[in-house]
């Protein structure tokens, strides 16, 4: 046989094999997603790990994206993120913009859910507002104040902290809950931190005194980085365009992200024998999980009342909202890609929600009765088939926002009439 056509022959063998691969991956790919194989569903993935990953660093909470806040506890990093302000707020968000009849300026405060409702959500209230007659002919300025882990008494330092400074607003949007119910007793409770304190407290004060400590934060952040650049190399051409490629990502991010959610929660549960006062701050204890509940809500009621009471003496009309959770029992029917990707048996936060909600909902009602404009944001998802959770944590998609942006106008329209 010629040469040309032995290597006609052996290019044939290599293209039917590659061919075979990608198809076969294609298949495969549904069998281990629960859903059929899509390249733009698989590069938002890819997109959405990247994104986490550079708002909120190599290692999670880790200093190098966040850094400590004499007042608000921490605020993300501008020198090390980029799009941020030096006030370490979205460079987007017109801060100093004098409040005057033509602007309406809004602000939104809270976690992550918040910070997601801020990009994706306020757009679609801003687009439905603008065509009401009562704000014919005025410019919306959005102000994105979420900072991923807030929780209160966060968000009201917040804007107490940024009226001190001489910055307007007209509109603050309170979109909290889950943190504040969730994040305690699974991270800071384990170390003994007051419960006030801001997410992760004894780890951004620590000068790692231990070998034990420095291997378990190391670890976090070496998973966070194999995450961020398989999401990056297999975004690039040509990889992004073969099912077989992003199999292969898919299989390797699953496992790295149960490896990192193992890491994560050793890391949260590691107790030094000695905390000083600056990681732990005031001794609380609780007689009862019960108790502790109580308290963590009473912290969110008051700083929520101190909101209000702040937002009406400078003239700003305050809204605060319930976020909705997936692990509130009978909030939304999960569809089966939520059931695989958003739902986890014995997630840590499953219990702060489960038996921080009824109470959440109970103190909200009392906050409405005393004047406060709050809403019950927990059933918004519970009539809509769709896919709306990404993770297994809290967060949602853009139909998801678009959902609640529906509900926050309807609030702001009935209350300006």
């Amino acid at each position: 046989m010629p040469l040309w056509k032995r290597v006609a022959f052996s290019v044939f063998l290599v293209l039917m094999v590659w061919a075979t691969l990608e198809l076969a991956s294609f298949a495969a790919f549904g069998l281990v997603t629960g859903g059929a194989f899509s390249w733009s569903a698989a590069q938002i993935d890819r997109d959405a790990v990247i994104e986490r990953l550079v708002l909120e660093g190599e290692s999670g909470w880790e200093a190098t994206r966040e850094v400590v806040h004499p007042f608000l506890g921490f605020v993300s990093n501008p020198d090390r993120a980029p799009g941020l302000s030096q006030y370490g707020y979205p460079k987007s968000s017109r801060l100093g913009l004098e409040r005057n009849p033509d602007h309406v300026v809004i602000a939104v405060v809270g976690g992550s859910v918040a910070q997601g409702f801020a990009k994706s959500g306020l757009p679609d209230v801003i687009e439905q507002l603008q065509g009401d007659p009562a704000y014919a002919g005025k410019e919306f300025v959005a102000i994105d104040l979420a900072v991923g882990g807030y929780k209160q008494p966060q968000q009201l330092m917040t804007v107490t902290y940024l009226l001190t400074l001489g910055f307007e607003f007209d509109v603050v949007l309170n979109i909290d809950g889950f943190n504040e119910v969730a994040l305690h007793v699974a991270e800071n409770g384990k170390q003994h931190v007051f419960p006030a304190y801001p997410r992760g407290w004894y780890l951004r004060v620590a000068n790692l005194p231990n070998r034990t400590l420095r291997v378990r934060m190391g670890r976090v952040a070496i998973l966070d980085e194999a995450m961020f650049r398989a999401a990056r190399i297999f975004s690039a051409a040509p990889w992004r365009w073969s099912p077989a490629c992003n199999l292969v990502w898919r299989l390797r991010h699953d496992w790295l992200d149960g490896e990192h959610t193992a890491a994560f929660v050793a890391l949260t549960r590691y107790h030094p024998v000695e905390n000083s006062y600056l990681m732990t701050g005031p001794r609380v204890d609780f007689e009862t999980d019960a108790d502790l509940y109580v308290h963590l809500v009473g912290i969110w009621k008051r700083s929520s009342l101190q909101l209000d009471r702040l937002c009406r003496a400078n003239g700003i009309r305050y809204f605060h909202f319930l976020q909705p959770n997936q692990y509130v029992e009978g909030s939304k029917l999960l569809t089966a890609d939520e059931q695989a990707l958003a739902f986890t048996e014995d997630h840590p936060y499953r219990a702060g929600v489960e038996l921080g909600y009824p109470l959440l909902a109970r103190a909200g009602a009392e906050l409405r009765a005393e004047g406060v404009r709050f809403v019950d944001l927990t059933n918004v998802f519970a009539d809509e088939p769709a896919t709306l959770y990404v993770d297994d944590c809290c967060h949602f998609n853009e139909l998801g926002n678009q959902l609640v942006a529906t509900r926050v106008t309807r609030e702001l329209l009935q209350s300006s009439n």
